[in-house]
């Protein structure tokens, strides 16, 4: 399709398969971009899509909130089991891109032996891949609030071990959630602050606010 003087276009003689999805990608300055169509109208209404100028520096990006959940622990295998909940910022009008380099990428710090990671985000077309301490994404990161969930465990050998997270883009709000029972917790960086159930389990609550980047904290 070729556009118009104010960038419209228009597909022509698109099939329309019934209880299929249809939605539109471009890529514009190095970032991905979709739109999915659910209104029935979608054949005969204009469609937008939304793009902006790129910008190849994380600076600018923050992280609103960080949930550590501590799943469980598996005693026999030697397991502990943990997911994490973190809320991208992007609070400007540009699309943060990737750089060339692994130091270019948005980076987050997993534990030493880390194993079974497994990421899932609304971002378009993001991927990841292992760093030394970690992992970094892969993609782009629009304007707004972005989740990310991710889920891993780690290996202990002994009774008491030691968690250890920095927070690369700093965090308005941090919980670290812990089963009572379980494992117990300390901290000399963050306080515990509360107590509450998930499903059958009750957990003990390691909060922080308005930590800024590169704040770093041990349990």
């Amino acid at each position: 399709a070729v556009t118009d003087f104010d960038g419209s276009f228009i597909f022509e003689d698109v099939d329309i398969v019934p209880r299929a999805v249809y939605g539109i990608t471009t890529m514009y300055q190095g970032a991905f971009y979709a739109v999915e169509m659910k209104s029935p109208e979608w054949t005969s209404l204009p469609i937008e899509i939304v793009v902006y100028d790129s910008v190849a520096d994380d600076s600018f990006i923050s992280v609103d909130s960080m949930s550590i959940l501590f799943e469980g622990v598996d005693k026999n295998a030697g397991n502990i089991y943990v997911m994490e909940m973190v809320t991208l910022s992007n609070p400007t009008d540009n699309t943060y891109i990737s750089g060339p380099g692994v130091m270019d990428l948005l980076r987050f710090g997993l534990p030493e032996g880390a194993l079974g990671f497994r990421m899932e985000t609304e971002l378009v077309s993001v991927d990841h891949i292992q760093v030394d301490r970690g992992f970094a994404l892969v993609g782009s990161v629009p304007p707004g609030r972005h989740e990310l969930l991710y889920s891993y465990h780690f290996p202990f050998n002994s009774s008491s071990i030691k968690f250890d997270k920095t927070l690369r883009y700093g965090s308005k709000s941090t919980r670290v959630l812990v089963p009572i029972g379980a494992m117990g917790v300390s901290s000399d960086q963050i306080a515990i602050s509360d107590r509450f159930n998930i499903g059958s389990l009750e957990y003990e609550v390691l909060e922080s606010k308005d930590s800024p980047k590169g704040t770093a904290f041990s349990i």
